[in-house]
């Protein structure tokens, strides 16, 4: 996804220098298996990967880049978020601009 690619260099600085309290990532990757596993190389975060993009669904998004954030005990937290700027937000990188829960 070229949106995912576009925002992989702001992660990887995030994952330098995780803000007080910042999240866990993990990431999960559809589309080319081969691809997926070349560029999990770059990260931190573990990578999930799923030949079909069937967990977004289970989220509430079919969009890419998304996120949501889950709770300790294992709950989902946020509302599905979509756009690098505003997964920055909830990843506490960045201020947000608008609702973190608002669409693209």
């Amino acid at each position: 996804c070229p949106h995912c690619i576009g925002m992989s260099e702001d992660i990887i600085n995030w994952e330098a220098n995780p803000p007080d309290g910042a999240p866990t990532l993990i990431f999960v990757c559809s589309g080319d298996e081969e691809a997926c596993k070349v560029e999990s190389g770059r990260f931190k975060a573990p990578f999930i990967y799923e030949r079909k993009f069937e967990s977004g669904l289970l989220f509430g998004t079919n969009l890419t880049p998304s996120a949501v954030l889950i709770d300790a005990g294992g709950r989902i937290a946020s509302p599905p978020t979509a756009g690098p700027a505003r997964i920055m937000a909830l990843a506490g990188a960045r201020k947000s601009v608008a609702p973190v829960g608002a669409g693209v």
